[in-house]
């Protein structure tokens, strides 16, 4: 054989023989197509593949009212409206809130008076020209609110048309939203994928808690129905507040204000903090509640980009 034509074949077999080297920690030859779901409506915002996990609790160094956890992100309104963020976050607003609502990397307030602000990633955004809003809710590139006369408004890139009717609260999801009316019947319109299997009459509702393609909603006595991912499934004791995320649930007991986490643990949110709490919200891969008596914000699971790091 020619030497040139060994040259060559050599070359051709280490270029082969390294494209392929199966002990690169990285690189994975699948045994079976993928079970995992499409994400629901729109194409989901880039997470890192294999994020970084607390190690321990972060808690706050300050005390909060509300805590409401995003993509990467979480937000904290104390008792006289000023809010503090971290993570992967727009910069804070300098003005005082009443309401606040995170997704993605979007953020939108309503002050005491109903005025809306949004920050962040809010290209393409119009906002109602309506009076003043109430019941805000924030989904992917879309958000919600009630208006002066109850009605929903929904504005933003992936809006969903909303129903012209009156609603007591409102809730909104990844791609969906929800609203509970005067007789407590739920209402839902957006993604048909999240909302094929919302109760129908006779089930009254009073709180809403909207995800990906999961619903969970509270009746008077606290007891928790679930549907779509995680249709049918519910813990057994009552709540008082219910959040939910991707897949998953988290909610504050009724019977004593520890927290219990159901649905997906992709995200280990299942190993909740211990102690009593009287808020909480899930994010995307992280959780964040407000602790009873000192009112500190407590944050687990995902931190790779410091959103279970409270300051």
């Amino acid at each position: 054989m020619p030497m040139r034509l060994v040259l060559v074949s050599l070359l051709l077999l280490t270029a082969c023989s390294g494209a392929f080297d199966t002990r690169d920690e990285d690189f994975a030859i699948p045994t079976a197509p993928s079970t995992q779901a499409p994400p629901p409506g729109p194409t989901a915002p880039s997470r890192p593949m294999r994020p970084t996990y607390a190690t321990e609790r972060r808690t706050s160094t300050r005390a909060y009212a509300k805590v409401h956890s995003g993509d990467g992100y979480s937000c904290a309104i104390d008792d006289r409206g000023a809010v503090d963020c971290w993570g992967s976050t727009p910069p804070r607003p300098q003005w005082s809130v009443d309401e606040l609502a995170v997704r993605d990397k979007t953020v939108c307030s309503l002050t005491r008076a109903g005025a809306l602000q949004c920050w962040g990633d809010i290209e393409g955004w119009i906002p109602p020209d309506v009076g003043p809003l109430h019941a805000l809710g924030m989904g992917y590139r879309f958000a919600c609110a009630l208006d002066a006369e109850d009605k929903p408004r929904c504005w933003g890139p992936a809006a969903p048309d909303a129903p012209d009717e009156a609603f007591e609260s409102l809730a909104v999801g990844w791609s969906h939203a929800c609203g509970l009316r005067a007789d407590g019947a739920v209402s839902c319109w957006g993604d048909a994928r999240a909302i094929a299997r919302t109760p129908a009459p006779p089930a009254t509702f009073t709180q809403l808690a909207l995800g990906g393609l999961l619903s969970c909603a509270l009746d008077d006595a606290g007891n928790v129905t679930c549907w779509g991912d995680m249709l049918g499934y519910a813990p057994s004791a009552p709540m008082k507040r219910v959040s939910t995320g991707n897949g998953i649930a988290c909610g504050v007991r009724e019977d004593d204000d520890t927290l219990t986490c159901w649905g997906s643990n992709v995200a280990r949110l299942f190993s909740s903090p211990a102690g009593y709490y009287e808020d909480v919200s899930v994010g995307t891969d992280h959780a964040c509640a407000v602790r009873m008596f000192d009112r500190k914000v407590v944050c687990w699971g995902a931190d790779d980009e410091g959103q279970a790091s409270p300051p």
